[in-house]
C-alpha cells in the first residue's frame, strides 16, 4: 500500500521544476489531498489518535492555496501576459540611451513560454547612416544584458 506521500507524480517532476514554475513536492501536496482523510483515518483507527484529524484537516486547507498560485501563474503564461520585471517603457528608455543609433523603438510585445523563458519582439528605426546590423545585434545585447531576455526579434523599419 502506498502512502499518501507517494502522492501524484507528473511527467518531468524529476526536472526541478514543472511549467508553472511549482516545486514538484507542491504538485504532490495538491494532488495527494485527497489522501489526507484516509491517513486521517487510518491514523485514528491503529492509534487511537484523534488530534491527527484537525491537524490534517489545516493541511487540507492549505493546498487550494497552492493550487490557486499554480493556476493564476500557468493562465498567465498561456495567456501571454508580459514577463514580471519587463515594462516596455523601460525597454524603450534603455535601449534609446544604451544603443547609439537608434531613432525609434516601437510596437513592443513581450510575452513569456515558461517563467524562465521571456521573449520579446519590436521595431527599432535606425538613424541614416548607421550599420543596421549593427545596431540590431547591440539592441538583442542590451535586451539579454539589462533585461535577461535570451530570445528576441528586432525588425528594422
Amino acid at each position: 500500500m502506498r502512502s499518501h506521500a507517494d502522492g501524484f507524480r507528473i511527467p518531468g517532476a524529476g526536472l526541478g521544476r514543472d511549467p508553472a514554475g511549482r516545486r514538484p513536492a507542491d504538485w504532490k501536496l495538491t494532488f495527494g489531498s485527497d489522501r489526507f482523510s484516509i491517513l486521517a483515518a487510518l491514523a485514528i483507527i491503529f492509534t487511537g489518535w484523534t488530534p491527527i484529524d484537525p491537524i490534517l484537516s489545516v493541511m487540507v486547507l492549505i493546498i487550494p492555496r497552492s493550487a490557486w498560485a499554480v493556476v493564476r501563474e500557468s493562465g498567465h503564461i498561456l495567456l501571454e501576459g508580459a514577463p514580471a520585471g519587463i515594462d516596455r517603457r523601460d525597454v524603450t528608455k534603455a535601449l534609446m540611451n544604451d544603443v547609439p543609433g537608434i531613432r525609434k523603438v516601437d510596437h513592443i510585445h513581450a510575452w513569456s513560454v515558461t517563467q524562465e523563458r521571456p521573449m520579446i519582439t519590436l521595431e527599432i528605426e535606425v538613424s541614416a547612416g548607421e550599420d543596421a546590423q549593427k545596431v540590431k545585434s547591440q539592441v538583442k545585447d542590451v535586451l539579454k544584458s539589462r533585461f535577461k531576455i535570451d530570445h528576441s526579434t528586432v525588425e528594422i523599419v
